[in-house]
């Protein structure tokens, strides 16, 4: 179920105080307004009554979709994640991100029905041909959209303030898909991290298989 607490704020630019309500816990089904703030990414924005001073105020947040059977927890600045989830939870769909645009695309990825893993392996591949083509060192992807045919993905690089889009072909999720399956990939237990990292260990692990 969903979770609202009230706490009082100071404002950093007028130094006002002023109750604010929270949501570390979000039921979809619940509260579905609280999804559509988290697609337009502003849920933890929050504004001053008094002198209109406007910021993001980030804090933990559980998102509980049970339809799907999928939890995520969001914990800003952090790279471990340690709670303690019923038993009777074991077999929802459980991960962990750092930020609110990963929020939103791991919600994307898990309501549009794919394995987010072979996404990241897709992401990794179509963001290497995006920093060849504009000639840039790095660049961050998310998810948008996924037909039968294509999948869109937003880009984002150093001093890019808008989203640049490119789209692949679907049929690179289904490799993506043949990765995972040579190399027996599972889901680590808890609340796993799948990013980029993961799929640079998914990669390394697949070409030695294939040199073996």
């Amino acid at each position: 179920m969903s979770t609202c607490i009230s706490k009082d704020i100071s404002c950093p630019s007028c130094g006002a105080v002023h109750r604010t309500q929270m949501w570390p816990g979000v039921d979809r089904l619940a509260h579905p307004e609280l999804r559509a703030r988290i697609m337009e990414e502003t849920f933890f924005d929050w504004k001053c009554p008094r002198c209109g001073y406007t910021a993001q105020m980030t804090y933990p947040c559980l998102y509980h979709d049970r339809e799907l059977g999928l939890m995520i927890c969001l914990t800003p600045g952090q790279n471990k994640i340690a709670l303690q989830i019923p038993k009777y939870l074991d077999k929802v769909a459980k991960r962990a991100v750092f930020t609110l645009p990963q929020l939103k695309e791991k919600i994307l990825l898990f309501e549009s029905g794919l394995d987010d893993a072979a996404m990241e392996l897709v992401k990794k591949a179509l963001s290497e041909v995006v920093q060849k083509k504009w000639r840039i060192p790095e660049v961050t992807a998310y998810f948008c959209a996924a037909n039968k045919k294509h999948i869109e993905f937003a880009f984002y690089w150093q001093g890019q303030q808008t989203p640049v889009y490119h789209s692949t072909k679907f049929d690179v999720y289904k490799q993506a898909q043949e990765v995972l399956r040579a190399v027996h990939y599972e889901p680590d237990v808890g609340f796993p991290v799948v990013d980029s990292l993961l799929a640079d260990e998914l990669m390394e692990a697949y070409e030695e298989a294939e040199e073996s």
